[in-house]
Parts: C-alpha cells; structure tokens; sequence
C-alpha cells in the first residue's frame, strides 16, 4: 500500500521545509552553537511543527536519529504513567556499544492535552534531565500549558503557512504525481486548507484520486465547501424563501451552514458598497447565530435568521 501524500512528500531538512525561515534560522543557529534548549513549538495545525522538530533530529543525529528521539502524542496518553515511565526510563537508556552518552530528543506532541499533574511532573523531570536530554513539547493552544513548562523552553510561535508558500508545496507535489492543475484550481485547495499544509495536501490527493479533472470545483465540491460562485449567488437579489430554499439546496449537497456562512462573509465584507455600520451590525447577528449553533439551536431556525440577516442587506 503507498504511503499517504502528506507523509510521501513531508520534508526531510530544514531546506525543505517551504516556510517558517525565522525559526529555522534560530534553531539551526542553536544547533552550531551546541546549545539547543528546550523547545515549545504552539500554532495551528498543519503548519509543520512536527516536521520541523524531525528535520532537527535528524540534522543533530544523523540516519541513527531514530535511536535518539522519542516520540509521545500525549492525546492517545493522558496520564501521569506517561511522564513517569516512557520519558523517564528513555531519558536514563544509554545505546549498546555507545562509548559516550549523547543528547536525546523528547517530543511530546499535543501537550496541551495534558492533564496539569503530568504537566506538573514533566517540568521536574525536564529539571532533572538536563544533562541526557531536551524536550520540544508542541501543541496548538499554549493557553493551555502551565507557565512553569512555559518558563523552561524557548518559545516558537507557528503560524499558518502563507499562500505563496503553500502553493509552492502544491505545486511541487502535483509535478510530482503529474497533476494538470491550473492556479486558481491550487487557489482553492489553499482558500479551502486556510494555511494548513496537511490539510491542503489531503485535500490535492482526495481530488486527484476521485478520477475527474482538477478543477477548482472540485476542490470545493471534495472539501464539502461551497464555492466563490455559489457564494457570489446567495448574495444577489432574491425573496427570502428564494433564498431560503437556496439555502437548503446548498445545505442538501454537504456544505455545513458554519461553512456557508464563513464563505457569504468573505463575500459581504469584501464588498465595497456595503457600509462599515451595515457589516457591523451584520457581524453581530452573526456571532449570535453560530453562538447558538455551538450550543445545539435547531438548525432551520438559525438558517433562517441567517438568511433573513442577509436579506436586511443593501446588496
């Protein structure tokens, strides 16, 4: 079976790697230096934390890199045992026939969702460990880590991977795969993937493997996400039940109504012949209505607050 796309083409080195360059640079500068501190990597998801930290392992430890890092998804492993046992017993193995002790690398990925007692005893065996091994934790919300771990790694912030990169990236594996893939089809799978390298990625393989040309409605159609044109047409001119019914039949084909409504605001505040004060009075019905879509409203009776919110419009 071959290997997914996302994982076919990761990058192997820091030079692969399509964006975060500040980064890259600081820590490869730690890394001539020998003095790699700890790490804590927080951003979105998608936007190559992982890749980062196993393009370091290997430019640290050579091809044998693998006997020298560990790897822990703390989502699957949530309890203090984790901390304890697996890191701790890592930490303390030397290699057969190793003549000196090397530096090992901890990754623990999704920290976040740690609970805070295994955060707690973590921070102490980072303490303890400093001299066998450094630790990059990563996650998506540094909020939600305790500011004692905070206070012991150097802190990198990961933001979504801009548009030119990201195409780029696309590019490269549509050559790869001999995809006939034109800009604005690759647009779309960016517009869609919002910065999210994996996401966009997934995103090229599912469209090239469903065996229709590639085309930007695809994309969209794949991704279950209405496209610029079906956006661009529920703002025109129509009755309310016009648009209701537009709506539904919008719904029918998979698109979400948070999706549907995430696309007719890109389309609304782009439009220059919409007043500030009309989109801000827009934008608070708005949040009202996805407020109660997260706390379970029927759906119908907050797509028709949606819908008549749009018909209040100027358009």
């Amino acid at each position: 079976m071959s290997l997914p796309w996302v994982e076919k083409y990761r990058p192997q080195t820091t030079a692969e790697i399509v964006s975060h360059e500040r980064i890259k640079s600081q820590i490869s500068a730690f890394i001539d230096q020998n003095a790699l501190p700890n790490l804590l990597f927080h951003g979105p998801a998608g936007v190559g934390k992982t890749t980062l930290i196993k393009s370091i392992a290997r430019q640290m430890f050579g091809p044998a890199y693998q006997n020298q890092i560990i790897e822990i998804n703390a989502s699957d492993e949530n309890g203090i045992d984790v901390v304890r046992d697996k890191i701790s017993a890592f930490v303390k193995t030397k290699q057969l026939f190793q003549t000196e002790q090397k530096t090992k690398l901890v990754v623990l990925d999704e920290c976040d969702q740690m609970s805070s007692v295994a955060q707690g005893a973590l921070r102490r065996i980072i303490e303890l460990s400093a001299g066998q091994a450094r630790f990059c934790l990563i996650c998506n919300y540094i909020s939600k880590v305790i500011p004692p771990l905070q206070s012991r790694c150097a802190v990198f912030r990961f933001r979504p991977v801009p548009k030119e990169q990201c195409i780029e990236m696309l590019q490269r594996v549509a050559l790869a795969e001999a995809l006939s893939c034109d800009n604005q089809t690759l647009n779309a799978v960016y517009e869609v993937g919002c910065g999210d390298m994996r996401q966009s990625i997934n995103l090229l393989e599912s469209c090239a493997m469903s065996g229709k040309p590639m085309t930007h409605e695809l994309v969209f159609d794949i991704a279950a996400r209405p496209s610029q044109t079906v956006s661009k047409q529920f703002i025109q001119p129509m009755t309310f039940q016009e648009r209701y019914d537009y709506s539904l039949e919008i719904l029918a084909s998979g698109v979400s109504l948070e999706d549907l409504i995430a696309a007719v605001y890109k389309e609304i505040m782009k439009d220059s012949t919409v007043a500030q004060t009309q989109k801000q009075k827009w934008i608070k019905s708005l949040a009202g209505i996805e407020e109660a879509m997260q706390l379970g409203a029927d759906l119908r009776s907050q797509l028709a607050g949606f819908v008549g919110t749009i018909s209040d419009l100027p358009l």
